[in-house]
């Protein structure tokens, strides 16, 4: 059974890295290429992601979430990042966007009280396996 963040109650974090353990040995026959630039040996290169401009914060007192930040804009080498994530079955770039939100929470010095994903439609999960904010999730508690 899952809960609306695509976890399994029954141990969803052993299927994770069991599936990051076989995608390390897939990885070794055929190496990943960036989503950006299509170079060889990451999913999103160094280079790419320093491509991407900082994103200021959007700071809105009147909210009731007073602050709001991002890695990037969505546009080019992120949205397609997160396409190929939520619509083209690559969850394992869940792991170098995932790291980007944790780099972008110590670089801010916010020290979340929670971290949760966005829930998925319950035919959404079904269709695609999993949530991508879950595992994005998952990088950032690390």
């Amino acid at each position: 059974m899952r809960d609306s963040s695509g976890l399994s109650s029954t141990g969803s974090p052993l299927l994770f890295t069991f599936r990051q353990i076989a995608d390390s040995l897939i990885d070794l026959f055929f190496p990943p290429r960036c989503v950006g630039c299509g170079a060889r040996g990451s999913l999103l290169c160094d280079r790419c992601q320093a491509s991407l401009p900082s994103v200021e914060p959007i700071r809105d007192p009147r909210s009731a979430i007073t602050e709001r930040r991002a890695t990037a804009d969505f546009e080019g080498v992120s949205q397609q990042a997160i396409h190929r994530l939520k619509y083209e079955n690559q969850p394992r770039l869940a792991v170098p966007l995932g790291l980007r939100l944790a780099a972008e929470l110590r670089r801010s010095g916010w020290i979340p009280s929670l971290i949760t994903a966005a829930p998925l439609h319950e035919a959404r999960l079904r269709q695609r396996g999993y949530n991508q904010s879950a595992w994005c999730r998952q990088e950032i508690e690390r």
